[in-house]
C-alpha cells in the first residue's frame, strides 16, 4: 500500500512466506541476500539487486521492488502500510533502524531545502521588505503556515529552521 490505499497488483502476489524463501534480508547492513539462484543474473555470493535513480532495486519472481520495500516486508512480515521513509535521507541505507512507514505528507517534511532555494536551509527564505530582519522562516502543512518567524542573520534563522523540525 504505498499511499495508503490497497496493496499494488505486484505485492499482492508476493507475500513474506514465498519472498523469505528466496532471499533474506541482514536488519543490521541493510542488505538482501538470495538464498536460491533464480536466474543467472542472481548471485549468492553478493547482495541482491541493482541501482536505478538512486534507489536499490530487486527483481523478484518477474516484478521490480524497491529493496527498502521488500526489507520491510522480510522484516515485519507484511508489506508496509504507507510510503517507506529513510529517516537519515540516504536512499542506498535500508537498515531496519533507517526504515519507517509513513503517509506521503509526512516522508515530504523530511525532506530537504528545494534545489532552488537561495539559501539550501529548508523553509528560510530573504524577505527585502524587512531590512532589519531579513531572514524569514515560514513553515506550512497541509497548506497552514504553522510556524513563522523573522531573524536578523541567516545564522539565527536557520537555527530557528532546525529547532522547529527537531520538535516535530
Amino acid at each position: 500500500m504505498p499511499y495508503g490505499g490497497k496493496l499494488s497488483q505486484k505485492e499482492d502476489t508476493l507475500n513474506y512466506q514465498s519472498l523469505s524463501s528466496l532471499m533474506r534480508y541482514d536488519a543490521e547492513t541493510g542488505e538482501l541476500w538470495w538464498l536460491v539462484k533464480l536466474s543467472n543474473r542472481a548471485r549468492l555470493d553478493k547482495p541482491a539487486g541493482t541501482w536505478s535513480n538512486g534507489y536499490l532495486q530487486v527483481q523478484v519472481l518477474g516484478s521490480i521492488y524497491k529493496a527498502h520495500r521488500l526489507a520491510w516486508l522480510l522484516h515485519y512480515k507484511v508489506w508496509p502500510t504507507h510510503t517507506i521513509d529513510h529517516i537519515n535521507r540516504n536512499p542506498s541505507d535500508n537498515r531496519i533502524v533507517n526504515l519507517r512507514d509513513v503517509p506521503i505528507q509526512r516522508n515530504t517534511m523530511n525532506g530537504s531545502a528545494h534545489g532552488d532555494s537561495e539559501f539550501r536551509v529548508k523553509g528560510v527564505t530573504y524577505d527585502y521588505k524587512y531590512p532589519s530582519k531579513p531572514f524569514r522562516v515560514e513553515i506550512s502543512r497541509r497548506g497552514k503556515v504553522v510556524h513563522r518567524s523573522c531573524h536578523a542573520t541567516i545564522e539565527e534563522a536557520t537555527k530557528a529552521s532546525n529547532d522547529f523540525y527537531a520538535s516535530e
